[in-house]
């Protein structure tokens, strides 16, 4: 099988194969197809299409977060199912054929529940579990792709992994939320073990509660958000410097975004990322600065027209940005969405629910020209997709 390459870009003819997307060809009247309104589909031939669906049991049940591309596959975690029940590592191919890597026995031996996108460094996968391990507050594991599994870190009985790795320099950065009156942290950690918290949030003026979608590097500084706390309580965006940590933006709320539902993403010295609020409080697309100056670039306005609930970092392609929303749609089971650089928002496709997805669950991946992603329901047996547009 030829490898698979994962490109920035995608060309004018995949964009344009975007817009016929899961519409099933038919064109919504011209009152739908305006600047920032929800469609914009065209007849074509293919375009969105299952690859795969889970099963809920050896499968696994419950896809979430992002692919991982690697050597011609994609690999990906369930938070359920599994010979264990506790979850799985998956792989699949481009065209669906899909294979289980690892199932997590859970116990105090092993990690169950993995939530997040995995890793990979040098050929080997990386991630972490919400539960399992020594005492029971999830793993920091490493897993080959043929199968053989290590768990290389117990969390403390205050710590939760919360998200996915950013590897950085040679040690990986992740947040935990912490429990009781632990806020929640930024921590590093080597593929050897050695785990060291980098900062722990105070609460309120301070952000709390780090996002389960990671952390961002831009030139050694790191970038990150918190559903809550900052000056307004509504969330904020934070940045951690050598160890300090500053509010970079407080979210306002009500036409504003808050409470943030993505980490962010860097684009030229720019930040990126999804929330809640917006002017029908459906969710938003932001931006914001490197010195704190933040704007929405653009407010869902739900159900049955547009997307509702966008949850995962936007990807960036030639300044477009492509995502997800749990819900919205005229199926109301979620959507996929571009927004330009001017704001301008279109629909590519609306999930239908079972036998189609439903809940997009991660980011999108660009691979090969197309676009991949997963669903955490749905499906032919209802347990999640994978999908390629």
């Amino acid at each position: 099988m030829s490898a698979v390459t994962v490109p920035r870009t995608l060309g004018l003819f995949v964009v344009s194969a975007l817009l016929s997307a899961c519409m099933g060809g038919a064109v919504p009247p011209q009152s739908l197809r305006q600047t920032g309104a929800a469609f914009s589909s065209m007849p074509a031939p293919a375009g969105y299409r299952v690859i795969f669906s889970f099963d809920g049991k050896k499968d696994g049940d419950g896809p979430r977060g992002a692919l991982l591309a690697v050597k011609g596959f994609f690999y990906g975690i369930t938070t359920g199912g599994g010979k264990f029940g506790n979850g799985v590592v998956f792989r699949i191919s481009p065209s669906g054929q899909q294979a289980v890597v690892y199932a997590f026995k859970g116990g105090t031996s092993d990690g169950r529940i993995p939530n997040g996108p995995l890793v990979e460094v040098n050929g080997v996968l990386y991630g972490t579990t919400t539960r399992g391990g020594a005492n029971d507050s999830g793993i920091f594991f490493s897993l080959t792709t043929s199968g053989k599994e290590k768990v290389i870190y117990s969390f403390g009985s205050t710590e939760s992994p919360t998200g996915p790795l950013f590897y950085d320099k040679g040690v990986f950065l992740g947040t935990e939320v912490g429990f009781g009156s632990d806020r929640g942290s930024v921590y590093k950690i080597t593929p050897q073990g050695a785990f060291k918290a980098i900062y722990y949030f105070q609460g309120q003026p301070d952000c709390y509660n780090p996002l389960d979608s990671g952390i961002t590097v831009v030139k050694s500084i790191l970038y990150g958000t918190a559903r809550y706390g900052g000056a307004f309580g509504n969330g904020c965006i934070f940045k951690i410097k050598a160890g300090k940590e500053g509010v970079l933006y407080s979210f306002k709320g009500g036409k504003d975004a808050q409470q943030p539902t993505s980490g962010v993403i860097a684009v030229n010295g720019t930040l990126y990322g999804t929330a809640g609020g917006g002017t029908k409080s459906d969710g938003t697309v932001f931006r914001a600065t490197l010195l704190g100056k933040e704007h929405v670039l653009y407010a869902f306005k739900g159900y049955p027209n547009d997307g509702s609930v966008p949850n995962s970092p936007p990807l960036d392609i030639k300044g477009n940005l492509y995502g997800v929303t749990d819900s919205g749609g005229p199926h109301n089971n979620g959507t996929i969405f571009k927004v330009d650089a001017a704001g301008h928002e279109t629909v590519l496709c609306a999930f239908k629910g079972q036998p189609d997805g439903s809940s997009p669950a991660g980011a999108l991946i660009d691979s090969s020209g197309k676009l991949y992603g997963t669903t955490s329901s749905g499906g032919k047996y209802g347990f999640g997709t994978v999908f390629t547009i």
